[in-house]
């Protein structure tokens, strides 16, 4: 992989999409995950020139408001987005097997490349990731993906 970027994406993805994104990656590059925060990523492209992102991912809970003591567990590349207006990937085969059954609303889909949870020595809650010219406040954790300062920890 490249040199990463000064700036990462801080995502909440739920577990189960998490979890069943292996079987994606056992033949395709990357996995697709969903979102109507296509600002976000178009941001994103504009600043990574081409080239991949890391992404911080913290499992998120249905209907939960996002909490300073979720965990960053998993970690991957952002490799770039897919645009459909029928709210459905064009490629299904880079969706989660349990995101399929989604009902199709999403504006984009970010691709993730090298998706892999992280030892448990190297979670760290999402109030240590820090913020990135204005970004998201720590004391109301984003829903959505959100672009950040890259950790220390992985630079």
């Amino acid at each position: 992989m490249p040199e990463p970027q000064p700036f990462a994406i801080l995502a909440p993805v739920p577990l189960v999409h998490l979890e069943s994104s292996t079987e994606v990656l056992a033949t395709e590059a990357s996995v697709a995950f969903g979102s109507n925060s296509y600002e976000v990523f178009n941001k994103v492209d504009e600043l990574r020139d081409g080239n991949p992102v890391r992404v911080l991912i913290y499992a998120s809970h249905e209907g939960a408001e996002a909490q300073p003591s979720y965990m960053v567990k998993w970690r991957g590349w952002y490799v770039g987005q897919v645009w459909n207006d029928d709210g459905r990937h064009p490629e299904e085969k880079f969706r989660p097997p349990t995101a399929l059954s989604d009902t199709p609303s999403w504006m984009t889909f970010w691709h993730v490349s090298e998706l892999e949870e992280m030892d448990k020595k190297h979670w760290f809650p999402i109030s240590k990731v820090p913020k990135f010219k204005g970004g998201w406040t720590k004391l109301k954790p984003p829903r959505g993906p959100v672009l950040v300062g890259l950790p220390s920890a992985l630079e």
